[in-house]
This record gives structure tokens, C-alpha cells and sequence, in this order.
């Protein structure tokens, strides 16, 4: 007998699949209906996958009760807040940015939920992630603090100390907060080089815009948002159907001449393998949602994400070494060459974590990596990251 997890995450799937093709504009004549003891389930699993912009207009087709409804709408209103704020934070911050003479490009978020339907608030509220030339990075530092941010401590090193260089070779972002608002500011897309390895000038030359809070902002080309959230979504699993969203949606964006060189693209990039699960996924969720076809290795991937989806059981959500493990694991399935296994291995004796916690001489630089099992182990203990009791 399934769990209630699964039972709501079950009927949450078959409620998505419908609610983008009608998205699309085709005809939907099967919606499930939700029985009324399964909607307390059901209104968990749209929680957990932060997807209430897409099912609380279908609720009237799925046979949600009067109560069920009006949560799901206070769910969605509170998402619809949430992105107001961070919509008005991307505005201001890239205007300080731009003030300062810093190019920087928003992604993911209210950028990309404007991006592909036309509404910042469509894809709910977490965090603003901004991406800025490396060489630009202690640049943009000094607007942020000087526009009202600060500097998250733990994380990493301050941007004007000796141990930055190292710390941008080893990681690829900062984290800030400004006005109670999270920023992710990029010097790159991924931990490893390898992954999405795109220059910033490419990424510049072919960006987009939208607009946020009444302001044209710079924001990822059609191609390269869905190479990004490819990877980022192969990155954390899958495990929220959001993600997947983004990805039949941003299918229907790409230009169509596009579509014959992406695959050359993905793989000259570092996202050949988060593109292959992406469209594992996409056709998963919506049949033919991708022009491109998985392989037999990415849709065993897709697979195992898609249970971990259903069942909540994504090695997330709270520090121990046995998630540590199975997200090892994964990533070395889903890494996208050889060369970069070096980058793995090197990465498990470097962290900014570590630089960020012991600030060493730089003639001792050397030894983080003896200090790393030390400072790993008490992260483990502690169950936190710079001060954090869950992972970010």
C-alpha cells in the first residue's frame, strides 16, 4: 500500500502533465478528480514541489473541495508575495550593480518564471540568483555592501582577503542578504569548471531581458537559461517538480533553428548529461515535450530522480554522511567528462566552507586540506553549514 506521500505526489504528477498541455492550449478531457480524504496529500505534495501557480487555477477541473481551494489559493498568494519582494530586490540590486559599472545577468526565479510565461510570480519565491563576470566579482562586493547587503557569513572568505583567490579557483558563489531578501551572486554557474563552463562575454552577448518591478533586467538567452536549468535541476535531483516544469516550458521557448545544434552545444559546454535527464523528465511529465530523446542512461537517471520525487526520499534536508554519500554518488553519474573527475577529487580536499571558518596565513594556505576531514566531521556533528542547520 503507497504511502500518503506518494499518493499525493502521484495525483500531483497527473495534475501537472494536464495543466501544461492546457497551458499550451490543447484540450484536456481526463483531469483526475482528487479524492477528498487524498487533498490534505495532495495540497502537501504542490507545497513540496512549489508548484501552486500551476495547479491552483485547474483546481475547479480536479475536484477540489471549497477548503481545499481556498489553501491552495492562500499558498499561491503567499508565493505571488514573496516573488513581489524578490522581483523588487533583482531591480534594485542589478541597478546598483549596473550604477557601479558591473554587467550582471539574473537567472533562475522570477527571471526565468517572466521568461517563459510571462509572469514573475509564476514559479513561486526562494532567492535571487545573480551572475557576474569573475573579474567583476570583488566590484560587485563592494556595490552590494555599499547598496545595504552583507556578506553571509561562513560561507565563504570576504571577497578582500587573501584567501579569495583560492576561493573562487574552489567554489562559485557568495551568498548576501539584503533587506531580508537572499542573494546567490555567481562568478560561475557550478562548483566545477567543467559544468556549464560558458564564458560570461558569450552569456552577455546572447541575453535576454525582462522586466522586474517596473525595470528592464538583463537575464540568461532562451538556449543558455535551459542548459542552466538542466544542470541545476541534475544537480539537486530533481526532487521538485518546479524544476521540471521549467523544462517543458522552456522547450516550448527555444527557437526552433535552435534545436539542431544543441545537443554539439550541450556537450561543448559541460551540460550534455543535465540536458539528457532534463528531457527524460520533460517527456516523462508531458509526452513528446522535447523534440530530442533521452537515451538509456539518462532515462535510468530520470527514473530514479522521478521516484525520489514521488517518494520525498532525495538524499536532502538534513547534514549526514550517508546523504553526503548517495549525493557523491550521483554527481559522479552525472558528471560530463573524465577530466572532470580531477575537479571532484580536488574539491574534496578545498572548500570555501573551510576557508570561511579557518581564516590561515596565507603561507599555511597548503593546509586546508588536512584541517578538511576535521572541519568536515564537525559539520556532521553539528548538522550545519556556516551556521545554517540545513543545507542550502
Amino acid at each position: 500500500m503507497s504511502s500518503p506521500t506518494t499518493q499525493g505526489s502521484t495525483a500531483l504528477s497527473s495534475v501537472l502533465s494536464r495543466a501544461l498541455i492546457a497551458e499550451s492550449g490543447g484540450v484536456v478531457a481526463d483531469w483526475p478528480q482528487i479524492p477528498d480524504a487524498a487533498q490534505a496529500d495532495f495540497i502537501a505534495a504542490v507545497t513540496r514541489h512549489r508548484v501552486s501557480s500551476a495547479v491552483a487555477p485547474v483546481g475547479q477541473f480536479i475536484g477540489l473541495t471549497p477548503e481545499s481551494q481556498n489553501q491552495l489559493d492562500f499558498i499561491l498568494s503567499q508565493d505571488i508575495l514573496g516573488s513581489m519582494r524578490l522581483q523588487s530586490a533583482a531591480a534594485a540590486i542589478t541597478d546598483a550593480l549596473t550604477r557601479a559599472g558591473v554587467r550582471s545577468i539574473v537567472y533562475k526565479g522570477v527571471a526565468l518564471a517572466s521568461q517563459t510565461t510571462g509572469d514573475p510570480a509564476s514559479r513561486g519565491f526562494g532567492d535571487v540568483d545573480i551572475l557576474v563576470s569573475p573579474t567583476d566579482f570583488i566590484a560587485a562586493h563592494d556595490a552590494l555592501i555599499g547598496a545595504g547587503a552583507h556578506l553571509v557569513p561562513g560561507f565563504v572568505p570576504d571577497p578582500h582577503s587573501h584567501l579569495w583567490p583560492t576561493a573562487q579557483r574552489i567554489g562559485c558563489e557568495a551568498p548576501y542578504r539584503w533587506r531580508g531578501v537572499d542573494l546567490d551572486v555567481h562568478w560561475r554557474f557550478d562548483r566545477l569548471p567543467q559544468i556549464a563552463n560558458i564564458k560570461f562575454d558569450d552569456l552577455w552577448a546572447r541575453r535576454d531581458h525582462v522586466t522586474l518591478a517596473g525595470q528592464a533586467v538583463a537575464t540568461l538567452g532562451a538556449v543558455d537559461a535551459l542548459m542552466v536549468t538542466c544542470v541545476h535541476g541534475t544537480k539537486e535531483q530533481w526532487r521538485q517538480w518546479r524544476w521540471v516544469l521549467d523544462v517543458v516550458r522552456q522547450m516550448r521557448s527555444v527557437p526552433a533553428g535552435d534545436w539542431d545544434g544543441i545537443r554539439d552545444y550541450a556537450r561543448a559546454t559541460g551540460c550534455e548529461e543535465g540536458l539528457a535527464v532534463g528531457v527524460a523528465l520533460a517527456n516523462m511529465m508531458v509526452s513528446g515535450a522535447s523534440p530530442l530523446n533521452a537515451g538509456p542512461r539518462a532515462l535510468q537517471l530520470a527514473q530514479q530522480a522521478w521516484n525520489q520525487a514521488v517518494h520525498d526520499s532525495a538524499p536532502f534536508g538534513e547534514i549526514s554522511r550517508a546523504k553526503q554519500i548517495e549525493r557523491l554518488q550521483w554527481m559522479l553519474r552525472t558528471l560530463p567528462s573524465v577530466s572532470s573527475v580531477g575537479s571532484v577529487a580536488y574539491r574534496v580536499g578545498w572548500a570555501t566552507l573551510d576557508l570561511a571558518e579557518v581564516q590561515l596565513p596565507r603561507p599555511l594556505i597548503w593546509a586546508y586540506p588536512l584541517l578538511r576531514p576535521y572541519l568536515w566531521n564537525r559539520r556532521l556533528r553539528s548538522g550545519s553549514y556556516g551556521g545554517h542547520s540545513t543545507i542550502r
